[in-house]
């Protein structure tokens, strides 16, 4: 599959709550739908360093936001899982990572369920590490911060 990634615009943000929505409630269930919605839709309103979509419908996109001071957050990357294994999630992490450099922050940073082994891998393969300990986030889920240096 080929596909092309473009900066999203203001157009694309209620697609891409509802794609994220949708993806929380197929992994957690419907009960999330509301929270997983609203916490969507509240980052897309923080200091944005890029916002990239792929796709009209969309297929995937990455919202990277800006943490503290050199240092971003990729805090929201999601794929339609009817378009996973084909590279965009890779691709997506790439853009974000390129796009803070270029922004003069000197690394990007996310957070992740410990359990979410598919993410974590694809993480790993981009160069992130892991720097933390599991904490608990929400309802007993732990999740572990991961840190990619983007001074290279």
């Amino acid at each position: 599959m080929s596909f092309s990634i473009h900066p999203g615009s203001i157009g694309d943000v209620a697609r891409c709550v509802d794609l994220w929505t949708r993806v929380m409630v197929a992994r957690d269930g419907t009960g999330v739908a509301d929270e997983a919605a609203r916490r969507a839709q509240a980052a897309f309103d923080e200091p944005t360093v890029r916002f990239a979509v792929v796709g009209s419908a969309p297929d995937g996109f990455a919202l990277t936001l800006t943490r503290e001071k050199g240092v971003a957050l990729l805090s929201r990357l999601c794929v339609d899982p009817s378009t996973t294994s084909r590279g965009m999630g890779a691709a997506l992490v790439a853009d974000a990572a390129e796009h803070a450099r270029a922004a003069g922050l000197q690394r990007i940073e996310l957070d992740v369920r410990e359990t979410n082994v598919r993410a974590i891998a694809l993480y790993e393969r981009a160069g992130f590490t892991a720097v933390s300990d599991p904490w608990e986030y929400d309802d007993g889920d732990r999740v572990v911060t991961w840190s990619l240096d983007l001074a290279n």
